[in-house]
């Protein structure tokens, strides 16, 4: 059974695009919630800030977007690959 690359990209993706836009919001509205969570994000994503403002929320659904979208396609490929490799022995 193949996984689509693109469908676990795309749901990946879109979930912790998500999940950074909800915890960037959260944090907006209640500012201690996130707090460690978003300094941490400041050291891997470059352009966040970590101070919670409307860039740093959509520069974080961004890179949620594309860091998702890539992790998924990577590990579909990898799956598919190691599963077409052991159907064969």
């Amino acid at each position: 059974m193949r996984v689509s690359r693109m469908a676990l990209g795309l749901t990946l993706g879109i979930l912790w695009g998500c999940a950074l836009g909800i915890i960037g919001i959260l944090h907006v509205l209640v500012p201690p919630y996130g707090e460690q969570f978003f300094e941490f994000m400041a050291s891997v994503y470059p352009g966040i800030t970590g101070s919670g403002s409307l860039l740093d929320i959509l520069l974080g659904v961004l890179y949620g977007l594309v860091d998702g979208f890539l992790g998924g396609w990577l590990i579909a490929w990898l799956y598919n690959g190691l599963a077409q490799r052991l159907a064969k022995q």
